[in-house]
């Protein structure tokens, strides 16, 4: 089924070698990292199965994201138990390792070893019984190996930097960051751009009763729900900062504000939140505002009158929509 390893071609191995290193580090979605992962090892391999693991914070076991199985790569959620297996000894050591698995395949545990000298995963590379590989090709799948886990841990700081921990929406800063990308795209090609904010309704008294961690979880809840209430792809639902949450609404006026606010506003309301013994009412209280090329102002007057609205509709009685005339 396999080959030995080795190059004949020195100069391709260089070019082969030069170009996955140029991808890998500068892919920055973790969705795509993955496939990339296992075709690169799968191609300085020679390896028809491959299986990309994730460690967990236990360390006894972890979670395979990928595989590559005959050319193809699909992504899996599985776990996998390796407590007591030689996989334990590979991760503890953070050297390669042969095993055969209980189906009796031969396979090459590849640890990826990460900044401060952390195993964050594991490549699982299935061999020929027959084969081996000599230590100059062990040596190149070491090194990709480094690269994959610099690329994974490049993408999960680059997603906490971008999104919220809790919520998954944008941070504030990449909130402040796209509103004044949108504004001077509208102040090139005109358009309407709007944004409208959302506070929960007595969410300090709420914190109080029921806790926290139920606050949070209503907080997680109504994230998923502005998700689903907004377009995907084009606008920008962000945490502004503790329960308030934002969205940027590019080629939207006023009216389509107002009726993207009023939308979630509703299924809020609707919504039966998980409680501690009943669900819970929960309500939010919004404001909107609108910009044009015509009437464009900075993102710090748009953001106040945005704000200026929404304790408006708190100071009107809650559970409503205030749109900046």
């Amino acid at each position: 089924m396999v080959s030995d390893f080795s190059f004949t071609d020195e100069k391709l191995k260089f070019l082969t070698l030069n170009y996955a290193v140029r991808i890998l580090l500068s892919e920055i979605d973790f969705d795509k990292i993955v496939p990339l992962a296992l075709e690169t090892i799968g191609e300085f391999a020679s390896s028809s199965h491959i299986e990309m693991v994730i460690v967990e914070r236990d360390k006894h076991c972890g979670e395979i994201i990928g595989v590559l199985s005959d050319g193809e790569v699909r992504r899996v959620k599985e776990k996998l138990e390796w407590r007591d297996t030689p996989l334990m000894e590979c991760l503890e050591r953070k050297q390669p390792g042969h095993y055969v698995t209980p189906a009796g395949l031969n396979r090459l545990a590849l640890p990826l070893v990460g900044s401060g000298n952390t195993v964050i995963g594991l490549m699982l590379i299935e061999l020929d019984l027959e084969s081996k590989l000599d230590e100059g090709s062990l040596q190149v799948l070491i090194m990709l190996s480094s690269l994959i886990a610099v690329s994974l841990l490049h993408t999960r700081y680059f997603n906490l930097a971008m999104y919220d921990g809790l919520t998954g929406l944008y941070v504030r800063r990449m909130f402040d960051e796209k509103l004044s990308e949108e504004l001077n795209r509208l102040r090139r090609y005109g358009g309407n751009l709007s944004v409208i904010m959302a506070d929960i309704d007595h969410f300090k008294r709420f914190n109080d009763s029921y806790g926290h961690q139920i606050g949070d979880m209503v907080l997680q809840q109504a994230s998923a729900l502005l998700r689903d209430d907004v377009r995907e792809g084009i606008d920008i639902p962000c945490r502004y900062g503790g329960e308030e949450l934002v969205v940027i609404l590019p080629n939207t006026d006023l009216m389509g504000a107002v009726m993207v606010a009023e939308r979630f506003r509703r299924h809020c309301e609707l919504h039966h939140f998980p409680g501690p013994q009943e669900p819970l009412h929960v309500t939010f209280s919004l404001g909107a505002a609108s910009t044009s090329k015509e009437t464009l102002v900075p993102p710090r007057e748009l953001v106040r009158r945005v704000d200026e609205m929404l304790y408006q509709a708190k100071r009107e009685g809650r559970n409503l929509v205030k749109a900046w005339q």
